[in-house]
């Protein structure tokens, strides 16, 4: 799986996600950028 993350100054930065735990945090993590539960 791979996301793709906008950084500061309007870069994309393309980051691979091995494994169910890692794509488990960076879900959190979009969440939390989004105000999500």
């Amino acid at each position: 799986m791979y996301a793709d993350v906008r950084e500061p100054g309007g870069q994309y930065s393309r980051l691979k996600v091995d494994t169910s735990q890692q794509q488990d945090a960076f879900v959190a993590a979009v969440g939390r950028l989004l105000g999500l539960p």
